[in-house]
């Protein structure tokens, strides 16, 4: 008897385990009621912009031009922070699993995804081509060429959401006015079953602005993991980024702010039969909730569309909060191909380092303090072996701090410089 005890409980074991790793998870919602207790004025942002946006449309509607159908082409980064795994393996995900998630981007923006609703399905009416596309960039910041891929190497295993929004975001990320930055890890702690989180354009900020989204969640082919291995976690994301919410409105039969979304009592999950919840308390019709939105909960093979409502949201707001974007030459070929270092206040070498590093500082004045910082913030300036200082810089010798990323603080008499420094033995 006690066999079998021990045989149903390992068995609804299993099955719990496979409920909580099977169901889609968005932070972004959190995230925002998080800020939202921070600040109490970030419900003016909100109402403001939606009524701006309203706006804009009814204006567009009465004043229809070419512009307001044309494409609009996003400039990428795509930060991949990993721990020291080779390229392919891990959190360190190959470029082709990078530019795989970029083509898919491309097709569920443009309605040219392969699982689009056919002619005959009543919602087919409702799916839109979003005119918007997505570019790895070609340049940096500084003019320099890139491939839009940048590898750091985190030095931890996962991270959580407050991690993320500290100290990895403010140390990788590239101008949010000119790029969408994306971040790929492994989420941890209590954000362990997150699958991705967005900034709407009313909580960004220039150290935080963009989407992150697990590794494994991210791309089609690679180190991706079923159910969520059609690339469709970051387009989700950037539909918040691009000022979306759920369609559900994350409350009982709330309010998306689009009309054309069939009303929803509350998220979906896995992959339900058509139609599904018609006639629903919530105001659905008889064709039910709209579960293959983009912006439902579903498994990545049943999302599938963007209606017109979302797309004139999306494009507006971007036309209204993310020009930057627009106007930035991320997606350009550099006019020249040598590459020329980056305008920074500091330059450390080798990078990665080993057990030395150099820090040369243009301008040279007397250094008052040293600090160097882990990336969780405790203070690591004993463990310094040597300290050497010189007319061009600072001599550091690391032997005693182990492989990661950190910070690192130095004072003059009237300059403050911060910098990075990588362990890699």
């Amino acid at each position: 008897m006690r066999k079998i005890y021990l045989a149903i409980l390992f068995v609804l074991f299993q099955n719990l385990i496979f409920a909580q790793t099977t169901k889609r998870t968005c932070g972004t919602m959190d995230l925002l009621a998080e800020m939202q207790q921070k600040d109490s004025t970030l419900h003016i942002k909100i109402d403001d912009l939606n009524k701006r946006i309203v706006q804009r449309i009814q204006s567009n509607v009465t004043n229809k031009t070419a512009e307001d159908n044309s494409l609009f082409i996003i400039p990428v980064v795509v930060h991949v922070i990993h721990n020291g795994e080779n390229i392919g393996e891990g959190m360190n995900i190959s470029d082709e699993q990078v530019f795989s998630q970029i083509e898919s981007l491309n097709k569920d923006f443009r309605l040219l995804n392969e699982d689009s609703l056919e002619e005959d399905h009543p919602f087919w009416g409702y799916t839109a081509d979003c005119k918007i596309e997505f570019c790895l960039a070609k340049q940096d910041e500084y003019g320099n060429p890139t491939n839009g891929i940048t590898r750091v190497y985190g030095g931890f295993n996962d991270w959580t959401r407050d991690e993320i929004d500290e100290y990895v975001k403010p140390q990788t990320i590239w101008n949010p006015n000119k790029y969408l930055n994306i971040w790929t890890l492994a989420f941890g702690g209590d954000d362990s079953n997150t699958l991705g989180y967005a900034t709407f354009p009313f909580n960004a900020t220039d150290t935080t602005d963009g989407v992150v989204v697990a590794f494994d969640k991210f791309g089609v082919f690679g180190n991706v993991s079923y159910p969520y291995d059609l690339g469709r976690t970051t387009t989700h994301e950037i539909g918040h980024y691009f000022n979306l919410f759920h369609i559900w409105g994350d409350d009982d039969c709330g309010d998306d702010e689009v009309a054309d979304t069939e009303a929803s009592e509350k998220a979906n999950d896995e992959c339900p039969e058509f139609p599904h919840n018609a006639y629903s308390s919530c105001g659905s019709g008889e064709n039910g909730e709209m579960y293959m939105n983009y912006m439902d909960y579903t498994d990545d093979a049943c999302l599938n569309m963007f209606t017109f409502g979302q797309k004139e949201r999306m494009r507006t707001a971007i036309q209204l909060e993310r020009i930057g974007l627009l106007l930035s030459d991320g997606c350009d070929i550099p006019s020249s191909v040598s590459y020329t270092e980056p305008r920074k206040e500091v330059k450390v070498f080798p990078t990665p380092s080993t057990d030395n590093v150099f820090i040369e500082m243009p301008n040279f004045e007397e250094i008052q303090t040293f600090r160097l910082y882990s990336i969780t913030g405790a203070d690591l300036t004993t463990l310094i072996t040597s300290k050497q200082v010189s007319p061009h810089g600072l001599s550091l010798q690391l032997t005693n701090i182990d492989s990661g990323y950190y910070i690192f603080e130095v004072s003059t008499s009237n300059q403050l410089f911060r910098g990075n420094i990588i362990v890699n033995r």
